[in-house]
């Protein structure tokens, strides 16, 4: 929302009351401007109860199931309603739809994957994806990359800011409430307690004259079970839930009323160091790269001699890490150097040298990666990190891009490439290739093979004795358990299947 304008008719109503400034101060200041701010809150606040109360039932103890996948698409719902409702005018910009098509797709992946490290970067995607409709709805104005950078960290925390104001305006819900409404609430939740008490008192009475009347009625009583609720748990959701209607109340009510604090233009003005310092780390660096690569090329493609006690595998693997953080160092090096010192020809031939030295350097990991993974077979974290190493490689070309072009969206063009790249990695359900690929060495490495998520049971089945080996104790025949609809999970229920038919 750029301005009021910008907003519908019902949300001009209700946040000109002054959004550059804070909204219980005004309302304790102004009588007028109060009720206009309860009134935003009282409208709000049901969306909010809804959003926090789907967390409990569908998010909280479903996380790898079907549940979670329902609890977004609710989400999502709730907030197409209130910015359709609420502001801005304009509706669901390009960027917002995209955004929740990406949630979406990883609310998908995650209830089709048993992989606890997918499902794990599942959830916290899933929270960021959301944080980032937040943005894209409410403050992602254009400007710098570090202006962004600042907007993304004081939304993240924004709850953590408002929260004595969240429990505040929830006051202000309650005080707005005239007596007589006050009045018929109170004999409203009298007459229900009292009629709870005595439907408690019959069924203590009836339901065990029922049981014995009925020896049919009896045995279905006695197949009821209550499930097992502990004080954790209670407490845990309660925790959560709170949670929720604090994060929710402060990017859903409060955010739009403080955006005045938060859409600040860049500073101007404050002259940037020149070049010359750039250039005296930039310099000597970019010679050390070169030759460091020089290096590395001839021993690993033309089999240079190697310093004594030092083996070819131990020196494709030592130093594999190593290359991955100096590659990170280099793409803050590189953000950092562009964004504090001022523009000029030299610095810019230098981090463009530099963006192509690191090429180098991902190649290089990545080749010792390949050759450790040929000689060691495949395992999760070598699969993960060549993935990785392709991300930076698409940062390094943003950033060269950058360089040249100096107007490129760096920053959004980086997010989407990653969120892209992972839920590629995601759905192409790593342990399955993984499987797939061990399963053609000599002697595959069946005890890691055995630690892998249920997502390779598919590819396994190729082999009946490998499942049975690696897979053959963890689920019984003659099991017939059942689980929640909320907790279901398409890997599990398929590999079930699978390793059920194989006996």
């Amino acid at each position: 929302m750029n301005s009021q304008s910008d907003m519908t008719p019902q949300a001009q109503g209700l946040v000109k009351c002054a959004p550059e400034t804070d909204a219980p101060q005004i309302a304790a200041q102004n009588p007028e401007d109060r009720k206009r701010f309860g009134d935003r809150y009282r409208r709000l606040f049901p969306f909010v109860i809804a959003a926090a109360a789907g967390f409990i039932v569908l998010r909280c103890d479903h996380t790898a199931g079907i549940g979670h996948l329902i609890y977004l698409i609710l989400l999502i719902a709730l907030q197409i309603i209130v910015i359709f409702r609420y502001g801005p005018e304009g509706g669901l910009s390009r960027r917002t739809k995209l955004l929740m098509a990406a949630l979406l797709l990883t609310g998908v992946q995650l209830c089709t994957t048993s992989s606890w490290p997918l499902i794990t970067v599942d959830v916290r995607l899933t929270e960021f994806l959301f944080l980032l409709i937040i943005l894209s709805i409410y403050r992602l104005e254009p400007g710098s990359t570090g202006a962004q950078l600042k907007k993304f960290i004081r939304t993240l925390f924004y709850p953590l800011i408002r929260l004595i104001d969240v429990f505040t305006g929830l006051s202000f819900l309650i005080r707005q409430k005239n007596e007589a409404e006050n009045e018929r609430a109170k004999q409203t939740a009298k007459s229900i307690l009292l009629g709870l008490l005595i439907l408690i008192c019959l069924l203590l009475v009836i339901l065990p004259l029922l049981a014995n009347a009925d020896l049919v009625f009896g045995s279905f009583l006695s197949k009821i079970q209550l499930p097992e609720i502990t004080f954790n748990e209670v407490w845990g959701h309660i925790i959560a839930f709170l949670t929720a209607f604090v994060v929710l109340t402060a990017w859903w009510i409060y955010l739009p009323l403080d955006k005045g604090k938060t859409a600040q233009p860049d500073k101007a003005g404050r002259p940037k160091p020149g070049p010359a310092a750039a250039v005296t780390y930039l310099a000597p660096i970019s010679v050390i790269y070169t030759v460091f690569t020089i290096i590395s090329v001839r021993y690993i493609l033309i089999g240079g001699a190697l310093p004594d006690g030092i083996t070819y595998a131990e020196y494709v693997h030592q130093g594999f890490y190593q290359l991955l953080a100096v590659t990170i160092i280099n793409l803050i090096l590189i953000a950092v150097t562009r964004s504090v010192f001022a523009e000029s020809r030299s610095i810019r031939f230098f981090l463009c040298l530099l963006c192509v030295l690191t090429y180098g350097m991902i190649w290089n990991g990545t080749y010792r990666m390949i050759l450790y993974i040929r000689a060691y077979q495949l395992t999760f974290l070598r699969l993960a990190v060549c993935f990785f190493f392709l991300l930076l490689t698409v940062f390094i070309t943003f950033l060269l891009i950058t360089l040249l072009r100096g107007n490129f969206p760096l920053l959004r063009a980086s997010a989407a490439a990653a969120i892209t790249l992972y839920l590629l990695f995601a759905f192409m359900h790593p342990d399955a290739v993984i499987a797939k690929y061990n399963m053609q060495a000599e002697k595959p490495d069946t005890d890691y093979m055995s630690s892998l998520s249920l997502d390779a049971v598919p590819v396994l089945a190729e082999d009946p004795d490998l499942l049975e080996e690696c897979y053959g104790q963890y689920i019984s025949s003659e099991d017939g358990s059942q689980i929640s609809i909320l907790d279901y999970n398409f890997s599990e229920a398929r590999a079930k299947k699978i390793i059920n038919k194989n006996r």
